[in-house]
């Protein structure tokens, strides 16, 4: 991998984590308010403050293809599939922005081509570009995963 990865949730998936750090913290009895859990959640991602983090995850999802909850359809290994997506993550390399999905399915599929052997799965995770296609290949140099966008 080239670059450095880091893996930040949306803006939704943060303020989540901010409520349980508070509730949780609340439970310890440290009552905290909610602009500190925000505070502090930023401060576990390494930035200096909440608003640092949320404008860096807003501008970093600019190019995203998708949003969180969306339905989307496409093919996963050659297999047609549609699904929500359930949520998004940002993969920062050194040249380039990557979306790291997580799709629930609608119905289960086959990720499976042998005849004797069936492996089905319900959610799927993959890290896409702005275009909805993974990096990774098939051996027919298709993409692994490709959105419909």
């Amino acid at each position: 991998m080239n670059g450095s990865e880091i893996s930040i949730p949306t803006i939704v998936g943060l303020k989540k984590r901010a409520k349980l750090k508070r509730k949780r913290m609340g439970l310890s009895g440290a009552n905290i308010t909610h602009s500190a859990s925000l505070e502090a959640t930023a401060f576990d991602y390494g930035f200096k403050d909440w608003n640092t983090l949320s404008g860096t995850v807003q501008k970093r999802l600019v190019g995203c293809p998708v949003a969180e909850g969306e339905a989307v359809s496409g093919t996963y290994k050659g297999q047609r599939f549609s699904g929500t997506v359930h949520r998004i993550a940002v993969k920062k390399f050194a040249f380039k922005d990557r979306y790291h999905l997580t799709i629930n399915l609608d119905e289960a599929i086959d990720v499976v081509t042998f005849d004797s052997f069936s492996a089905f799965r319900k959610r799927l995770q993959c890290s896409v570009d702005e275009t909805g296609v993974t990096a990774e290949l098939l051996s027919s140099g298709e993409p692994l995963l490709r959105l419909d966008l």
